[in-house]
This record gives structure tokens, sequence and C-alpha cells, in this order.
């Protein structure tokens, strides 16, 4: 059981008789006796003691509220978008923000399984994945085609070749951007190449002028990222069945909204 006396001190600071006051005041302002009296002393009954649990509650949804009600404001003047890859942000930024100059966009790149999931949760209003939805509660249209290539240098080895397999690459150190969604799995293609990372666009962009280790582009890429000019871009010949929509090593991206 609680002391009411040291806790109407601690809530009120003032003395005991008009603590006890205040507290008759409440109880006679719910209908409820919420104390058990005895010379000098109160004590919460079963009523008082599930008030002050209620009382508790209501501070703390008070306390949250600005941040929810902040948390609500943003979420109706945002568009959140979630991508596969980061090429198509390139073109789908420009045309979101020139739709829509009064929202603001938050954009994150995940694997298609979370992508659905946040999509049917309204995490996102709008996603692009790799494969098409196997539900037709959404409207989907196909956003285009990516093909990734080894960007060599071009006093590479393998600089004269038309095509390369990940085989062919693996062992190679390589230049690589962390946040690349589905091309991730170029990690278990080549177990025994290590990668150097950089999370910074501009850094990384500084890094592959600077270094002779090979690295990754798209063709997506080239229309919007100036490939270094001492390198050679080679297409990649295959690719892993599951990842395959169009042939070599080109897959489709899907834009897809819930219904």
């Amino acid at each position: 059981m609680c002391s009411a006396s040291s806790t109407t001190y601690n809530s009120f600071g003032s003395n005991a008789a008009s603590n006890a006051f205040s507290l008759k005041n409440l109880e006679e302002d719910l209908g409820l006796t919420l104390f058990e009296r005895t010379k000098n002393k109160l004590t919460l009954n079963q009523n008082g003691e599930y008030v002050l649990e209620l009382a508790k509650k209501l501070l703390e949804d008070a306390d949250s509220l600005t941040e929810k009600a902040r948390e609500f404001d943003r979420k109706n003047h945002t568009i959140f978008l979630g991508t596969c890859a980061p090429a198509p942000l390139w073109t789908l930024t420009p045309m979101i923000t020139g739709l829509f100059p009064h929202m603001a966009l938050q954009a994150d790149t995940t694997s298609d399984k979370r992508l659905f999931r946040g999509l049917d949760q309204n995490h996102y209003q709008l996603i692009v994945t790799h494969e098409k939805p196997d539900s037709d509660s959404y409207f989907f249209k196909e956003w285009g085609t990516e093909s990734l290539m080894f960007a060599l240098p071009k006093d590479h080895k393998y600089a004269n070749k038309k095509s390369l397999s990940f085989s062919d690459m693996n062992g190679e150190n390589m230049l690589l951007m962390p946040d690349i969604g589905f091309w991730s799995f170029v990690l278990e293609k080549m177990p025994d190449s290590r990668f150097l990372t950089q999370n910074n666009r501009y850094s990384f962009q500084e890094l592959v002028q600077a270094s002779s280790l090979p690295c990754f582009v798209t063709d997506v890429s080239e229309n919007y990222r100036v490939t270094a000019e001492n390198r050679i871009a080679i297409p990649i010949s295959a690719l892993p069945d599951v990842l395959i929509k169009t042939a070599g090593g080109s897959v489709n991206c899907n834009l897809s909204v819930c219904k």
C-alpha cells in the first residue's frame, strides 16, 4: 500500500491540512472513496490505487501530446517513398517534388519484403521493387530496367573484355557504396573479394577517381553520375536467375501503390 501523506507533500508542496482538503475534494468530485483514514494517516484503498494508475497514464499521455501532434502533422505533409535500389530516386525525386512542391519527401532503400510490408502498413505511399507484386491489391507500373557493370581502370587486365562474370572478378578488391539495395547480393557472388566502402557519395566519387580498384556502375547511374575518365564499364555476363527479369545483367523495377 502507498502512504498518501508523503505523496501529497511531493505533489502539492504544501501543508498536510491543505493536501487533505484537496484530496477530500477529489473524492467528492469523483463520488468515490479513495483512502482508508486512520489517525494522522491516509492509505490508498483499491479505488485509490486504480485512480493513481489512471492519473499516471494521463500524465504520460500529456507529456507525449506535443510529440504525437507534431508527428501527425509531419506525416500529413510528407510523402514516404521506399526503393529497392538507389537509381529510381534519381528520376522519382524531381518528379515527386515537382508535382507536390508543398510536401516533403522522405525516402529509404530496403528489401522488397519490407517495402511491401511498409506499403501495407501505410508506412510508404509509394514503393519501387525489382519484382512484380503477386497480389491484385496494388496498382503498379514498370519503372524501367537497370544493368549492373564492372567499372574497371583502363589499364586493368580485363579492360578489353566484352563482358565479365562474377567468378572472373572474384578475389579482386573493390570499391563499393554500402547502401545499394538488392544489388548487395554481389557480396555473396564474390566471397574472396574485399570491399572498401564509403558512405558519402561525393567522397566515394573522389575515391573512384583517385583509386586503381574496380567498382560497380549501372547503365542508369551513368545517365546521372559522371563515370571517371580513367575507367571503362564492362557488362556482367550473368546474374542469378531469381533476379533476372530480362536478358543478361538487367533487372526490372516496378512502381507500386496500394489500391
